[in-house]
């Protein structure tokens, strides 16, 4: 009997468990189609029946007056049809507050379908009582019935909602909105309800989804949260979280609930005016404002409404794009039920801050697409192409590394202790994990030294492609070394990867200058530091624990760069090779035209091949330089100068100190230690916006003043923050001062020299010392020094910085706009007055090889 006693009590917990499932599902679905949907919904359907609507309007008014509407008067009624919907909108936002208080959220959703029931009579009877004044209407009360729903759906899901699913919950009004755009552009479509005889059908289509939820809605429990704080209804409460709940089991929650209903007891429900008045909720208010203006600000509709455009100018049949729209949506349906599925394992700061970096990331790469849409459509394609697999991989290389250094160590010593019977010391755990984070470097140096060779040889699109298998391997190794107990496989895999960052680095820079037209070769320079810059955020990113920086997930973390290089492998080899390459290089003239046609577009580009003609004719007797004879070339003499001045000076800028001392300078301004990790992600977000902010300007302001200017800006930030350092423990506001000098200091880093000194070393040599110059510049890079004198060592920076800015200033020349032969010309002219030209007579046509040995 006790047996079959716990059987059923078993089976009855059960029972009551997947109850609870059904009820919340069932109230999500409930609220959500009869909700939000409907403002997805409405929004869309408009759009399909415009031409319709708009003839509609001008043949009711001549029949009514004999006399046709001027097509802006037209255009003027169909704008104000379009629009109400929004003032509705305003309208029912208002008295959403008050509605969802005195009636409860479910009984106002409830009285919510009303408006739309009215709408959608207007709408569907327009036609046929010759009224363009009844869709007016019809689109007002649909708009009121979106105000109420988008504000009390998301009220009445979370207070239904238990607290550890409760983010999920409240996002499915988001999911509902999307899942409402697709219905609504597929209904739209001409063969469904889209054409001229059925418009008024589809209007009226929006009173379906209502009367789901009036047959639905009233069979599903109250917000407990309502019935118990609002309405102090303790026996419904009770009832309705045993529905939604499925057990008895009720105690924790009911207390968090109480508690809550105690803090505000004798207070009644404030009117929103009340809001702005009370410090209590200030920042919450802000919070609010903040995010709802992003929304409507983000560019979304924007995106929706030029989507049309971009398929056509892409080519797509008149008849096809509708159904690509559709695909938009879709896309939107699936990320907002992905949101749903990762935001209480990701958190919401997280989405928002990588949300809104990525959509300002892809906003500007749309504008800049959009502008230049037919001419370089291609070229921006292979740009893309190139920074996945270009320099995206060693700035995700560079930032990674740290994240899971707790778990590498601890995987060393298992590893040995498995092995050997004995654990690791220490001492030797740290060596260890300094020579896996230091071979990088190692590798790094080696790739750089042969990067020059390999260029000159087998050209630049071959090398990156043998990179990319490179980068694969390494991948395996990192990928399975868990697997295989083996952290031998993950020294393998960073040196690789140093190995194959040596020649991406250089190899991505180059490529990039030499495929763009002289008016664009700054922004696609710079364009290369963007991708480094963005592969350091996307590693400080999946580097967090709450993606793939834990002890189950590191070595995947180690080797999700491989889908990167495996993405650029597949699609690269559809690019052609540098023209410049290929007429200096391969003497393939033909091959340099087809190559700027394909690149650039239809167009004249007759003078930008009359400038390598004259650089290929003033190189025509000079061989492709080695690193030593760049290096003893007199002619050379200042932009060699220049380029180990630019080197060091961003080695010596201070920047790895700042980045070192970030989390000093957080901990001492009394930041949260859960908050220091995503503000120092901040920082990273802050370089990689700068850097693209660089991009657009580089070619309007020229280099030099770039340089200087930030040189400036940047001594000036560190001189200001060697004193706050130094004065923090006397004032404690100086601590908040460090954290905003930071900020401002890689602000001014990103929009000056980060981005126009690889622009500078890219137009400063010609195409005979350019892979050499780039070893050199390399090798420095690699061969950066560790800064490690406290907080006085930024007075050291401040030095070089000052020193660097005077000398951009007063001895670098503009390369904005100039050819390669106009550079070097003003070069010689830095000579004291003595113009000297390359020597030939050692370098004969003969002597073709290339070396990169000292």
């Amino acid at each position: 009997m006790t047996l079959l006693l716990v059987k059923h009590l078993g089976e009855d917990r059960r029972a009551r468990s997947q109850l609870q499932g059904k009820v919340l599902f069932l109230t999500i679905c409930a609220a959500g189609i009869g909700g939000t949907f409907q403002y997805g919904y409405n929004i869309s359907i408009i759009n399909a029946p415009t031409t319709y609507i708009q003839r509609f309007i001008n043949e009711t008014w001549l029949e009514r007056t004999g006399a046709s509407l001027d097509s802006g008067v037209i255009l003027l009624v169909w704008s104000f049809i379009v629009s109400i919907y929004s003032l509705g909108g305003l309208a029912g936002a208002l008295i959403a507050g008050p509605m969802a208080i005195k009636l409860g959220r479910k009984t106002s959703l409830l009285l919510n379908n009303a408006f739309v029931i009215i709408a959608a009579v207007f709408s569907g009877f327009s036609r046929m009582a010759r009224s363009f004044e009844m869709i007016m209407l019809g689109r007002f009360f649909t708009g009121i019935n979106a105000g109420v729903s988008m504000n009390i759906q998301p009220m009445y899901l979370g207070e239904s909602a238990p607290k550890k699913i409760r983010g999920a919950v409240t996002l499915t009004s988001a999911s509902f909105t999307a899942l409402g755009l697709v219905l609504g552009q597929v209904v739209g479509i001409r063969e469904l309800l889209g054409g001229e005889e059925s418009w008024p059908l589809l209007l009226a289509s929006n009173v379906v989804p209502g009367l789901i939820q009036l047959m639905t809605l009233p069979w599903l429990p109250e917000s407990p949260r309502y019935l118990l704080i609002d309405r102090g209804d303790k026996e419904s409460c009770i009832c309705a979280l045993q529905k939604l709940r499925g057990n008895d089991d009720l105690s924790s929650e009911l207390e968090e609930m109480q508690a809550e209903q105690t803090a505000i007891k004798g207070q009644r429900a404030k009117r929103p005016w009340e809001l702005f008045q009370n410090p209590a909720v200030r920042r919450q208010l802000i919070t609010i404002i903040v995010l709802s203006s992003a929304m409507q600000l983000c560019g979304n509709d924007s995106m929706y409404f030029y989507a049309s455009y971009v398929f056509q100018e892409a080519g797509i049949p008149y008849e096809k794009i509708q159904y690509l729209i559709i695909g938009t949506g879709c896309c939107e349906l699936i990320t907002a039920v992905t949101c749903n599925a990762i935001i209480e394992r990701a958190g919401r700061r997280l989405l928002i801050l990588g949300g809104y970096s990525l959509m300002a990331v892809w906003a500007i790469v749309f504008m800049v697409a959009l502008s230049q849409q037919i001419q370089y459509r291609r070229l921006f394609q292979m740009m893309l192409v190139l920074g996945i697999g270009g320099n995206l991989l060693p700035g995700f290389h560079l930032s990674v590394i740290n994240y899971p250094s707790v778990h590498i160590k601890r995987f060393i010593n298992k590893t040995w202790l498995e092995r050997y019977g004995s654990p690791l010391h220490q001492e030797t755990i740290t060596l260890l994990w300094s020579l896996i984070v230091s071979i990088y470097c190692v590798g790094g140096l080696l790739g750089c030294l042969c990067s020059g060779y390999l260029f000159v040889k087998y050209g630049k699109k071959k090398c990156l492609l043998c990179n990319n298998m490179l980068i694969m391997v390494a991948a395996l190794h990192m990928g399975f070394s868990k697997t295989a107990k083996s952290f031998e496989m993950i020294l393998i895999g960073r040196f690789l990867y140093g190995i194959s960052a040596g020649v991406c680095l250089n190899a991505h820079s180059q490529y990039l200058g030499e495929i763009s037209p002289k008016k664009l070769r700054g922004f696609a320079n710079t364009n290369a530091l963007v991708f480094l810059t963005l592969g350091k955020v996307l590693g400080q990113i999946m580097g967090l624990r709450v993606f793939l920086g834990t002890e189950s997930l590191w070595p995947l973390l180690l080797a999700i760069c491989g889908i990167a290089a495996f993405v650029q492998l597949v699609s690269l080899p559809f690019f052609p090779e540098s023209p410049t390459y290929l007429l200096m290089q391969k003497e393939d003239t033909e091959g340099c035209l087809k190559a700027m046609k394909e690149l650039w577009g239809e167009g004249d580009h007759q003078a930008e091949f009359d400038d390598m003609m004259k650089e290929k004719a003033a190189m025509k007797s000079i061989k492709t330089m080695s690193v030593l004879e760049v290096m003893k070339e007199p002619a050379l003499r200042w932009q060699l100068y220049i380029l180990i001045l630019l080197m060091m000076s961003l080695q010596l800028c201070g920047l790895s100190a700042i980045y070192f001392y970030t989390f000093e300078v957080f901990r001492a301004a009394r930041l949260d230690e859960d908050l220091i990790p995503y503000i120092a992600l901040g920082v990273g977000i802050c370089e990689f916006f700068s850097n693209i902010l660089c991009s657009f300007i580089i070619d309007r302001f020229g280099r030099r003043m770039l340089l200087w200017g930030g040189y400036g800006l940047m001594a000036g930030m560190m001189a200001f923050l060697v004193t706050a350092l130094s004065l923090q423990n006397q004032f404690s506001w100086m601590a908040s001062c460090s954290v905003i000098l930071i900020f401002l200091f890689i602000i001014a880093y990103g929009i000056g020299p980060a981005g126009a000194v690889t622009s500078v070393l890219m137009e400063i040599f010609n195409q005979s010392a350019r892979s050499s110059a780039f070893v050199i510049a390399g090798t420095i890079g690699w061969m950066g020094l560790m800064e490690a004198l406290g907080p006085f060592s930024f007075l050291i920076f401040v030095g070089v910085l000052v020193i660097s800015g005077i000398f951009s200033y007063l001895l670098l020349p503009e390369t904005k706009g100039k050819s390669i032969m106009e550079i070097t010309e003003m070069f010689s002219t830095i000579h004291f007055g003595k113009k000297l030209l390359l020597t030939a007579g050692k370098n004969s046509p003969a002597e073709h090889t290339f070396c990169t040995k000292f």
